[in-house]
This record gives C-alpha cells, sequence and structure tokens, in this order.
C-alpha cells in the first residue's frame, strides 16, 4: 500500500446509468431458458445428447483438423457446479451433496473433473469443439438478449467464444473475458449478457453455442470455461453491477530510471482493466496488476485506472502527481583493474574501468613508461611497455555529481621474459628386448622451435619430432641418445651415454593355469584361464573325466562334468624355445548336489526407517517354490523368487528365513539379525556465516561482502548501519561504502533448506580516520608438524613488508604473501609477527600465534570379503576422532564424510581409502580392500518410476557376469515398446520418444552366464507415474 505524503487529488468517473437499468428491468421478458437441471450423486454424461426437457444439446468438432487425438469434452454436470453469481467455483467432488448441473469444458484423458481441461505438452489435446443448443423459436420476439453466468480462464491460445446460428449460418458474437481469480485457482461466477443480432426477431430457427478452442501446449489453466442458467428474453438487460477503481503502488516517490509495481484494489465484479502511466514505460497496460513500470525523467506524474465489468459497468480513477520522480546520483569514487599486471617487455595491457556513481562522463588516464602514456577513453586498450620495471597507473573521473581520482604505484610490473633452451628427455622404457621399440619424451624448458636427436644402434637414426615414438633397436649392446634443441633465445645439447640398454631376451615357455572353479555339481561346468609364461605359439588340455577331454584353445571355456569323482587337468604349451608340461591330480571336484540348498542376500543390509529394500534369491539344487518371512516389515511374507520394496519402519533388527523347495525337498535359511533398521535424524540448518573483502578499512572505503553459509539458501536480506547502501537482497553485495568513523554491525537474515533464519554480526566493519598503513594477514591458526604452509598477507597501505616466523625453517621474509613456510623441528606456540610500511616511511606491526600439532593417525580397518553383489560395513578410527573424514570412491559408499559407513552392493574387488583430516587441516589416510566373490544370480525389478526424481527411473536387467542378453518389453496388446541386448541399456518409460502411461507391462529375458548357465525369465513390470 502506498503511503501519500502529499495531497492527492483523486478524480473519478463512473458510468452505471442505474436508474435508467432499474425502470427498464420490469419490461425484461423472459421466454426460453436452460439451467441444466439438478444431477445428484456426482453422475456425469457428456453434453452431446444431453437434454433438460427443452430439447438435445449437441457438440460438433468445428474443425476437425484441429482436433487431435484426445481432446478435451464439454460436460454437464455438478463436477462444476452452479453456485450462483459473485460464489467462488465448487463441485461435488471436493462438496458432496452439490447437485446443480453446468455445462462445462473437462478432459477425456482423465475424465470429468469439473472445468479444468488437460494439456500434454506434446499435441495430444488440441480441440476445437462447439456445444450448441436445441432449437429456439423466438417467433414474435424483437430485440433479443442472451444472459448467462460463467467462469472462464484460459490465455490468448486457450478460450472460450459464444457463437448464434439463424438458420442458415453460424457466426461469433465475440470472446468470453476471463473472470477473476478471487477464488484462486478457480474463478468466481459472473453474469454475462450479449444482444442477439437482428436476425434473431421472429425467427423459428435459432441456436446459441458455446465455442472452445485450445492448443495442447502444456500450459492449461483452471478454470476451463463453465455456463449456467441462461436466458432469452426482450426488454431491457438488468442493470450491471456496482464496480469501483482503486489502486496502491510498491513506491511513489523514485529516482529517475527507477520502476514501479501497482497493485489493483478495484471493488466489485471487475473483468477488464486500461491502465494509463504518465511519462512512465510502459504508458498503458491491460493487466490487473502491473509490474515494472519504470520512469526515466523527474517529474510528478499521473496515474489512471479504468475498470470494466458485466453489463457495460465501468469506473475511472485519475491520481495526479501519483508518482514523483527526483534526480538521483551518487558521486564519482575511481577505480580500476586490468587484464594482467605482470607482463613481458613488448606486451601490452587492457584497462578496464570499475568506478562507482551515476553518470560519469569524462575519464583522463595516465600511463608511467607506457606508449602511449595517457588516454581519455573509459576502457583503453593496447597500452604497450616496451621497458622493465615498475610503473604507476592514475585514474581521474568525473560527472555531474562530482569528480574523484587515483594513483596505483607500481601497478604494473615488465620483466624480461627471454627463455633460453635447456635440452632434457625421456624414454617409457630404458631395458627392451631385441626387436622392441621405444617412445622418447622431451622434457626440455626454455622457448624451443627446434629439435634434433640422434639415436646410436637404432634403426632410425635420427629424428626431428618433438617427442618420436616407435625407435627400434635390433642389436642387443648399450646406446647413447642425443638430443639438441633450438630457439629464438640460443641453444642446448644433451647427451646420455648407454641410455638404451638391449637384451637378448628368448626364453622357453613354462605351463601354468587356473580356473574359475574347482568344486562343482554334476552337469556343471568350468572356464579354464592359461596362465603360461615365455614364448608360447601352441596349447594342448587334457581333462580327465570331462564330457570334452582335450582342447586347443588357449582358455577353454564349457568344460562340463557328467559323472561325480576327482579329476586331473593337463596342460602342455610349445613354443619357439621349447615346451613344457604341467599336470594337476584331483585339480576338479565333482560332486552329486541333490536337493534344494537356500540361500539369499539384499540391496541393503544397514537402512534408516521407512526405507526398502530388494532381496536376493541365492538358492541352488533346482527350488522353484520359496517362501519368505520377514518379521518386523510392512510386508511380513512373500512367494516371489526375489522379493522387491520390503520397507521397514522402526528401528531395530530383524531376522530373514527363506524356505527353498523343488516340490520334494525343502531347506530352510534363518539370518538373525540380518538386516538393522537405524533412526536417521535430520540434520539441522547450518548456521548463517559471511565473509567480506575486508574487515578493517578506512573513511568512505568500500567493502564486498560474501554469503557463506551451507545449504539450499535464498531470499537474502542484508543490513548494513552506517553505510551506503544500508541494506541489499542480492547474494553477495558488492560496493558497500562506510562514510563516518566507527564500528558496525552486519545483519543477514535468509531461507536456508527452507527455514528462515538470521544473524547479527556485532562490530564486523571497524572504519578508522586514518589511511596509514594497517598490518593485517590471514593464515592457518593449527598447522601440521613437518608440513608447510602459505601466509595471505591482507594490509592495507603498505608498499614494502618484513616478516618473521618463530620456529619455522624460514625465520624471515620480505615477500608480500609468503609460500611454503615449513615447521620441521617440533611442536608448540609461535609467535608470526609483520611489518608494514608505506611509501612515506610509516609502519606498523601485527603479531598473531600459530599452533604445531603432530599429525594424526587413521585405521580404515582390515580387508574383508564378501559375495557379489553384496555390502559391507567400513569402519575408520583416528586420533581422537573429532576431526573429518573422508571415503573414496565416494560413490561407492552410502555416506562419504562418515567415520563408519555401508558400501554400496559391489561387484568387483576394490580398494577404498579413507582420508581424515583433524582442525588446523593435518591429513592421514588408510586403505581397506573389499575381495568380492563371482555371483551368477540375474532378475528384473517389479516397478519404476521414471518421474525424473533421479531414483529408481530406468528399469535395467540386475545381475553379474552375464556374457549375452536378449531383453524384451511388451504392452498389454502385445506390441513390443523396448527392446536391448545391451545390460547397460535399460527402458525409461518411453516408446519412439513418447511417455507411455502408467500400467503394467510383461517382459521376456534371455541370458547366458560366464558359467555357461542359460536362464529364461519371464514376468510383468509396473510403471509407476
Amino acid at each position: 500500500m502506498a503511503v501519500f505524503c502529499k495531497p492527492a487529488i483523486m478524480l473519478r468517473t463512473s458510468v452505471f446509468l442505474m436508474c435508467v437499468f432499474c425502470a427498464l428491468s420490469s419490461n425484461a421478458q423472459v421466454f426460453w431458458s436452460e439451467d441444466f437441471g439438478n444431477i445428484p450423486g456426482c453422475n456425469s454424461q457428456t453434453a452431446d445428447g444431453f437434454n433438460s426437457g427443452l430439447g438435445q444439446w449437441t457438440v460438433v468438432q468445428v474443425d476437425p483438423g484441429a482436433n487431435s487425438v484426445q481432446p478435451n469434452v464439454w460436460y454437464v454436470s455438478a463436477t462444476e457446479a452452479g453456485m450462483g453469481e459473485g460464489n467462488c467455483g465448487e463441485g461435488c467432488l471436493d462438496t458432496p451433496g452439490l447437485s446443480n448441473a453446468s455445462l462445462h469444458v473437462s478432459t477425456d484423458l482423465l475424465g470429468d473433473l469439473g472445468a479444468a481441461y488437460f494439456e500434454t505438452g506434446f499435441g495430444f489435446t488440441d480441440t476445437d469443439i462447439r456445444a450448441q443448443s436445441p432449437i429456439i423459436d423466438c417467433s414474435g420476439q424483437a430485440e433479443i438478449t442472451m444472459s448467462f453466468l460463467y467462469m472462464a480462464g484460459g490465455n490468448n491460445d486457450d478460450f472460450c467464444s459464444i457463437q448464434y446460428f439463424d438458420g442458415m449460418t453460424w457466426s461469433d458474437l465475440g470472446t468470453l473475458p476471463q473472470t477473476a481469480l478471487t477464488c484462486a485457482p478457480q474463478g468466481i461466477w459472473t453474469a454475462f449478457s450479449v444482444a442477439l443480432p437482428a436476425s434473431a426477431d421472429n425467427n423459428p430457427n435459432v441456436r446459441i453455442g458455446f465455442r472452445w478452442i485450445n492448443v495442447d501446449d502444456g500450459i492449461a489453466t483452471d478454470p476451463s470455461v463453465a455456463i449456467d442458467d441462461i436466458e432469452l428474453f426482450t426488454g431491457a438487460p438488468p442493470p450491471p453491477p456496482d464496480i469501483f477503481a482503486d489502486f496502491t503502488s510498491s513506491e511513489t516517490i523514485v529516482c529517475a530510471g527507477d520502476c514501479v509495481e501497482f497493485t489493483d484494489l478495484s471493488d466489485g465484479p471487475v473483468t477488464g482493466w486500461t491502465w494509463t502511466f504518465e511519462g512512465g514505460t510502459p504508458g498503458s497496460s491491460n493487466q490487473q496488476s502491473p509490474a515494472d513500470v519504470c520512469y526515466d525523467n523527474p517529474g510528478t506524474y499521473a496515474v489512471t485506472l479504468e475498470v470494466t465489468g458485466p453489463g457495460g459497468a465501468n469506473d475511472v480513477l485519475t491520481i495526479p502527481g501519483f508518482i514523483e520522480v527526483e534526480a538521483c546520483g551518487l558521486p564519482p569514487q575511481a577505480s580500476f583493474t586490468a587484464s594482467s599486471t605482470d607482463i613481458c617487455a613488448g606486451e601490452c595491457v587492457d584497462f578496464t574501468d570499475t568506478s562507482l556513481g551515476d553518470d560519469i562522463t569524462s575519464w583522463t588516464w595516465g600511463f608511467t613508461g607506457a606508449n602511449p602514456n595517457n588516454s581519455n577513453q573509459q576502457n583503453p586498450t593496447n597500452v604497450c611497455y616496451d621497458t622493465p620495471g615498475t610503473y604507476a597507473v592514475s585514474l581521474s573521473v568525473s560527472s555531474a555529481f562530482g569528480d574523484d581520482s587515483t594513483t596505483e604505484n607500481a601497478f604494473i610490473t615488465v620483466s624480461d621474459c627471454s627463455d633460453p633452451p635447456e635440452a632434457a628427455f625421456s624414454s617409457n622404457v630404458q631395458n627392451i628386448c631385441a626387436g622392441d621399440c621405444v617412445n622418447f619424451t622431451d622434457q626440455s624448458t626454455g622457448n624451443i622451435t627446434d629439435w634434433q636427436w640422434t639415436f646410436t644402434g637404432a634403426e632410425t637414426a635420427n629424428s626431428t619430432n618433438q617427442n618420436p615414438n616407435n625407435i627400434c633397436y635390433n642389436t642387443p649392446g648399450s646406446y647413447s641418445v642425443t638430443l639438441v634443441v633450438t630457439g629464438p633465445d640460443g641453444n642446448d645439447q644433451t647427451t646420455v651415454n648407454n641410455f638404451i640398454v638391449v637384451d637378448d631376451c628368448s626364453a622357453p615357455p613354462t605351463a601354468a593355469f587356473s580356473s574359475n572353479v574347482q568344486n562343482i555339481c554334476i552337469g556343471d561346468c568350468v572356464n579354464f584361464n592359461d596362465q603360461s609364461t615365455g614364448s608360447v605359439n601352441t596349447w594342448q588340455w587334457t581333462f580327465d573325466g570331462a564330457d570334452t577331454q582335450n582342447s586347443n584353445n588357449q582358455n577353454p571355456g564349457n568344460i562340463c562334468y557328467s559323472n561325480e569323482g576327482t579329476f586331473a587337468v593337463t596342460l602342455l604349451v610349445t613354443g619357439d624355445d621349447g615346451d613344457d608340461e604341467v599336470t594337476v591330480n584331483g585339480y576338479i571336484t565333482v560332486a552329486d548336489c541333490a536337493g534344494p540348498q537356500a540361500g539369499f542376500t539384499a540391496s541393503e543390509l544397514v537402512i534408516c526407517e521407512g526405507d526398502c529394500i530388494d532381496f536376493i534369491n541365492q538358492s541352488i539344487g533346482g527350488a522353484t517354490d520359496f517362501e519368505w518371512s520377514f518379521p518386523g516389515a510392512d510386508t511380513p511374507s512373500s512367494t516371489d523368487a526375489n522379493p522387491t520394496e520390503i520397507c521397514y519402519q522402526s528401528a531395530g533388527q530383524y531376522e530373514v528365513t527363506l524356505e527353498a523347495s523343488d516340490g520334494v525337498e525343502t531347506d530352510i535359511l534363518t539370518q538373525p539379525a540380518f538386516i538393522t533398521v537405524e533412526e536417521c535424524l535430520p540434520e539441522p540448518a547450518p548456521p548463517v556465516q559471511i565473509g567480506s573483502s575486508t574487515t578493517l578499512i578506512c573513511l568512505g572505503d568500500c567493502v564486498s561482502f560474501t554469503d557463506l553459509t551451507e545449504g539450499n539458501t535464498s531470499n537474502w536480506s542484508w543490513s548494513f548501519p552506517g553505510a551506503v547502501p544500508s541494506f541489499s537482497t542480492v547474494q553477495n553485495p558488492p560496493q558497500v561504502c562506510y562514510l563516518n568513523e566507527g564500528s558496525f554491525d552486519v545483519t543477514l537474515e535468509l531461507t536456508v533448506d527452507g527455514e528462515i533464519t538470521d544473524s547479527t554480526f556485532s562490530n564486523f566493519i571497524t572504519v578508522v580516520d586514518t589511511c596509514g598503513p594497517i598490518a593485517n594477514f590471514n593464515y592457518t591458526p593449527i598447522v601440521c608438524l613437518g608440513q608447510c604452509y602459505d601466509f595471505e598477507n591482507t594490509s592495507t597501505g603498505g608498499t614494502s613488508y618484513f616478516w618473521t616466523f618463530e620456529g619455522a625453517a624460514t625465520p624471515t621474509s620480505e615477500m608480500e604473501n609468503p609460500t611454503d613456510i615449513c615447521y620441521l623441528d617440533q611442536t608448540g606456540i609461535y609467535n608470526v609477527t609483520l611489518t608494514v610500511t608505506n611509501q612515506f616511511g610509516s609502519s606498523t606491526s601485527i603479531t598473531q600465534q600459530i599452533t604445531v600439532v603432530n599429525p594424526p593417525n587413521v585405521n580404515a580397518g582390515p580387508d574383508q570379503t564378501i559375495v557379489q553383489g553384496t555390502s559391507t560395513t567400513l569402519t575408520a578410527v583416528a586420533g581422537n576422532g573429532t576431526g573429518n573424514f573422508v571415503w573414496q570412491p565416494f560413490e561407492d559408499v552410502l555416506c562419504f564424510s562418515c567415520p563408519s559407513t555401508v558400501t554400496y552392493p559391489l561387484n568387483e574387488t576394490t580398494t577404498f581409502i579413507v582420508f581424515y583430516e583433524q582442525s588446523g587441516g593435518c591429513q592421514s589416510s588408510d586403505t581397506v580392500t573389499v575381495f568380492v566373490e563371482e555371483s551368477y544370480v540375474v532378475g528384473v525389478p517389479n516397478s519404476f518410476s521414471p518421474n525424473g526424481d533421479g531414483v529408481n527411473d530406468v528399469l535395467f536387467v540386475r545381475g553379474n557376469n552375464i556374457t549375452r542378453m536378449r531383453f524384451v518389453v511388451y504392452n498389454r496388446y502385445g506390441q513390443k515398446v523396448f527392446e536391448t541386448n545391451d545390460q547397460s541399456v535399460g527402458w525409461d518409460g518411453t516408446m519412439g520418444g513418447r511417455e507411455l502411461n502408467a500400467g503394467v507391462f510383461g517382459y521376456y529375458l534371455e541370458v547366458f552366464q560366464l558359467d555357461g548357465n542359460q536362464q529364461i525369465i519371464k514376468g510383468d513390470i509396473t510403471l509407476v507415474r
């Protein structure tokens, strides 16, 4: 609401003619009406065929080509109930008992939901349909008016128009205006009337209709359109309702260039708004509450709002001088940056004006030692420096609000960057066999344009490539390599004698082998792997007791055994330098594995309250029937082979039991305390934290502030008492200037992870009246013994610096920002002193203390062995345990920052690294390896939800050691909607790029695994939207 600080003259013009309408309304005679009756029980019917006793309504496609596969539909029902003029839209779906029916547009795809249409964004619901009345006999009637109650939403592409039929031709009587969203998201029932054309007079064949059009661009509104209480009458129409124009604004006094938001406060059933903004941009608007009306020129300006309503209701409100625009300007404050401040002689620099202030009109630059040495451009480019040295840069700026100058001494440093070459090289190997080749890598430094290599004893004796590859040596011996490098600043040569050593590497073969399994059941198969060494050309395998007793393959697979017993395996390898044979007696043991054996694991063993897990059946021995028991779970039992989505709501440890049967024998496995459910409390919102470019400044200086609060932050509100500006709503406010001496608070209020919080930082900024040098620096206050650290100089006003580091290997430094200051001898507390001197010889010092501590120890625990596809718990112990832990790989653990965490199901052996950092940044690390044994379980989840939330969005075939597969998904009509032969390619719930509806789909899966096993699995998948 605007607050007026000056008198305002409001001019109002109202056009109602109420008395005339009252006098005429008594002559109105209704000769036809349709109220669509009462339909109890929330029953719905389409408008096509509706008959209330006056005749049958029909619905036609006006432009059949504009209607797509599932256009929206005209209905008659109380799902959008007729509520009477001035009342909010309601329906029987939300308010049972409502029965007064209306004519309205709703969806075909989802049924009659009331006056709310549906759009997909894919062109499926494009609509152009007309609901038309039965024939109306207007014989003996003249000067006919139609009135009705309605609600309407839509937009430029989605709307309803009134149509009229004279017995021969349909014509359009205009588009229904959108009704006010006073009852958002529904509309308000509003009266409307329109005069029928003269062709309706004394016409026995009149129809009236309502045409609905929408374009399926995915932008639908609520409401669509609803019609009730239609009347045709002769005589004077009813009087228009009372409406009154009124408005306010976000501001009434602004600066030139600022913008204002206007808010409509009009009273009554307003349907149209016409704004006029004197001196504003835009100068007019038809929005209800226009935003961003901007004023560029100082002055006082009137604002006018004209509102219209049903039946010709109209009101106009003009407030002269409502907006006052002032010329506001900040004085200039000169500042600048450069594309580079450290350059080589002969290079050029681009300068950028970063001065503050309004309407700066002139810039005067001075460049000591440069060509050119001055400029009047705002952002000079190509300012070149030919002579090494340090040079000052100055800038003066002017505007109508003042002028300012600044000089940065020693701002540009110009160096002599000549760089003579220094030859050096390396190679991928140095000791090779005769006939092998070597790749060489240039490691020379300096500015180099040419390389000359010499390779003694090689097939290729010379090369001019920077990094020569495939340099081959055929004769045993030791050979030198020479590299000569040349550049614009000179040349250099290096020769390394005996750099390449070539040996005669002929060696006889040694036979060896392994297999994927050694203990199997009758009928199982084994894959063998050659592990022989030396030069091998041929392999001869002998498999005692196997169905296939001989093979010449290097790595024979699918060697199957049909008889019980222990059997030998023999491998004979032959090469150019001889042959070798190895026999391992009793290598393969074949057992009679009669009867089922129950076994299982789960997708997770440790979960939070409310989480769900999948169980993986690992039973063997021909089991076909399964009975699961899940005490404490929402689903206490299951007969699925691989139950999914088993959910636990309460913390505790729970046993799991599986009965596996082949129809004759049964095996039962119970694993107590198999599932652990923990109470996982949400973390509290992080505290408000801020930072600034500096906290100690001179009078008139400016500070940049930064929001450092962790989490999802928004809605920033800064308060800077004593500063200009004194508040800000940006996340990181720049250039907050202080014009008075003293200490000042800073307050930040913001929303963190959905919660509003704030904090005030007392005396955060200190402003002093003197601008001599101020010593200050940033550093790490607690450091590790044996490590090195950098110090950041944050002093102001200084030109030279002297540091003293008590207890450090480097006791003093004159660098501005010292690096690699090492503490190597002993732990303790030491002083660090910085003395800052300016160009006038004035100096000041600051001393801060640094604590040196011993580094921590961390232990990741012993190595572990698990079954493929299962999880395990990793626990690290370190120091006093109060530091920060980080596990890698991040993606393989449930909580990468917890000292104790659970891995995700692993399919291969993985080595985990845990890093531990205690206060002060001291770090240490340790590793633990989780060895994974192979698993041959395969399956498909029975449901997935491709809704884009990153969880269960794609359906994959699950399992390990799959060598070949075919996975096909069908819809309920038997049509193929997805197929893949690649386990890494899953179904995302689409067909031909179009999202499919939620429902049940069938699948067929055929897989071949590394152990030779073939499986065919069929089942159902539920797609959830």
